[in-house]
């Protein structure tokens, strides 16, 4: 059995949006080992040994969707989102007139409790459709990309890249915390990681 270990500080090349959700998921997959297992078996029973990762097995890939969207719910690099209004607005009886800027904690609305049971805990199986509770969540509480016209127009290509990249790492490494304590965030107009990614990618049998 061999691993190394990987630290990492700085954003890697690329989108810096892209690169710091990749290393947030990697971290909360290696804090929660029952997670990463349960991600590691489905990538196994979809996708054959030996295949490419394809848009055929992505889709059916819920477990990794649920994972990706639970860590932007708990960590998201993009924590407001800003929008100036064009009109009158009345919102949850607030009557918000044109002109004023509206901002929306993604933060703090995705570790509400009143939102998320048990909102500080990595549960990515909240979001799959088999899960009776992922009925009562209210799909606009998480938007990373945003949503209608001035959504993020590299959503499509931003969200196969994190799959391919967690399906290719889990499919060759189980992480392991090489640290005393999960990562920390600060913001620097996006959500970055505020100490160094320290795991250990121990090769998979």
């Amino acid at each position: 059995m061999y691993f190394f270990v990987v630290v990492l500080q700085k954003p890697l090349t690329g989108n810096p949006s892209t690169t710091n959700t990749v290393i947030f998921i990697l971290d909360l997959l290696a804090w929660n080992p029952e997670a990463q297992e349960k991600l590691y078996q489905e990538i196994k029973n979809v996708i054959p040994e030996g295949k490419s990762v394809s848009q055929e097995y992505l889709k059916e890939l819920h477990y990794l969707k649920a994972v990706v969207k639970e860590s932007m719910r708990l960590r998201p690099v993009t924590p407001l989102l800003v929008r100036i209004l064009d009109t009158d607005v009345v919102l949850c009886g607030y009557n918000v007139p044109a002109g004023k800027v509206l901002t929306i904690h993604s933060t703090a609305m995705g570790r509400n409790p009143k939102l998320f049971p048990n909102p500080e805990k990595f549960l990515p199986d909240r979001w799959l459709r088999s899960n009776k509770e992922s009925h009562d969540i209210n799909q606009f509480t998480i938007q990373p990309f945003g949503f209608g016209p001035r959504q993020c127009v590299g959503r499509r290509v931003a969200e196969l890249e994190i799959y391919i990249t967690l399906t290719k790492i889990l499919q060759n490494f189980r992480l392991e915390p090489n640290s005393d304590k999960p990562l920390e965030m600060t913001t620097r107009l996006i959500t970055v990681p505020a100490t160094k990614l320290n795991l250990k990618f121990r090769d998979r049998d």
